[in-house]
């Protein structure tokens, strides 16, 4: 079985389905192929690859870089987390809307957030762990966010089934509206 895709209603936004092998003694999971991912329209140069380590209830986002913008491969190696992910391409019929979903290690997927998105992952366990590539180099001074709860965006983040307090950074908790986000950039 080879990487397959999965599109979504954003396009560029994509689930990935890894290649995988078990023969009872290991079982390999490839996310990525240079090749593969060429021949799908996707980046397939990332600069880093990262891992993050959440506890239950950690929420993060929803974070951008603007100009040159990062695309990203997350794929969960434990735990399970909700992701949610915005378009913020000027150009893009999709500008504005979201899409969201609930991965865990044993659904075995990956996704592709491409440049130009913002994104944002709520812990569903503790010792979630994340790994994710990047394509462009990370810029701090060229970061923001949007904030998590804005009612714009409409976001139902699965708190009522978290069972568990959200812990959320000062710097998360005092990120700009979406309606901010167009009155500076677009």
């Amino acid at each position: 079985m080879s990487i397959t895709f999965s599109e979504t209603s954003l396009q560029g936004l994509v689930i990935i389905n890894p290649h995988q092998f078990n023969d009872g003694n290991f079982h390999l999971k490839k996310y990525f192929e240079e090749d593969v991912f060429i021949q799908q329209g996707l980046p397939a140069h990332f600069s880093e690859f990262n891992e993050i380590k959440y506890q239950k209830g950690v929420l993060r986002g929803l974070h951008y870089q603007r100009s040159p913008s990062q695309g990203k491969l997350l794929y969960i190696i434990s735990g399970s987390v909700f992701i949610a992910a915005i378009d913020l391409r000027d150009d893009s019929v999709t500008f504005g809307k979201t899409e969201c979903f609930l991965f865990s290690d044993n659904q075995q997927r990956a996704i592709y957030i491409p440049e130009y998105f913002a994104n944002g992952v709520l812990a569903m366990e503790n010792n979630t762990i994340i790994s994710y590539g990047c394509v462009g180099k990370f810029i701090p001074e060229n970061c923001g966010g949007i904030i998590w709860n804005d009612v714009d965006l409409d976001i139902s983040w699965p708190i009522d089934i978290l069972n568990a307090p959200l812990k959320i950074s000062g710097k998360d908790n005092n990120l700009q509206t979406l309606k901010q986000y167009v009155e500076s950039y677009r």
